[in-house]
């Protein structure tokens, strides 16, 4: 199986998980996407990475909520020139991504991340998908050695995925390359509801 031949399309998981966050509620902002990092709302910081990557062809937001979108207006007119296409975000994020990837074709390869993931940067985005079309894979997870996340982010608490040969931190990126990569969004969702 050939990796993808043609440019991703991103989806930006902007939805809270639980009403109240209580990042959100540190900053006084009514979602956690908005939480200024640098005076930058989140989400925007993100977007900015996404549309600045050679990768990335076209950009869909899933959530936040329409009242929220309302609140920010550099957002509202990313979203309002159709620079950036708006979803509504279901109750979880696999719900969410599943509902995404039903909007666009099966040959389109998708990079999923988060709106919160502040410290994403246009290079990295490149790397992560040229890297992942390589592969020749159906979906390909990012992960990082933690021990070179805290050395980079010393100040960082980060949750370590203990594998064999090491413990790795989540790089909130996940390419779905291929058709079939899809029905690995469906198992996501059983997998969540069973939590």
């Amino acid at each position: 199986m050939s990796g993808p031949t043609t440019s991703f399309t991103a989806v930006v998981l902007a939805g809270d998980r639980s009403p109240g966050d209580s990042l959100a509620r540190a900053a006084d902002v009514c979602c956690k996407a908005l939480t200024p990092v640098g005076g930058t709302p989140m989400v925007l910081r993100v977007l900015d990475a996404l549309d600045g990557a050679r990768e990335i062809e076209g950009i869909i937001l899933c959530g936040p909520p329409r009242s929220a979108i309302d609140q920010e207006q550099r957002l509202r007119a990313r979203i309002g020139s159709g620079q950036v296409k708006w979803l509504e975000n279901k109750a979880t994020p696999s719900s969410s991504t599943h509902y995404a990837l039903q909007t666009l074709p099966d040959h389109i390869p998708v990079l999923v991340t988060t709106a919160d993931h502040a410290l994403l940067n246009s290079k990295m985005v490149d790397y992560f998908c040229a890297k992942a079309g390589e592969t020749g894979g159906d979906i390909v997870v990012g992960l990082a050695p933690h021990e070179l996340v805290v050395e980079a982010y010393p100040n960082t608490k980060r949750t370590a995925i203990r594998l064999r040969d090491g413990a790795y931190c989540s790089c909130n990126l996940f390419a779905f390359l291929t058709p079939r990569a899809r029905r690995v969004a469906e198992f996501w969702r059983k997998v969540e509801s069973q939590r």
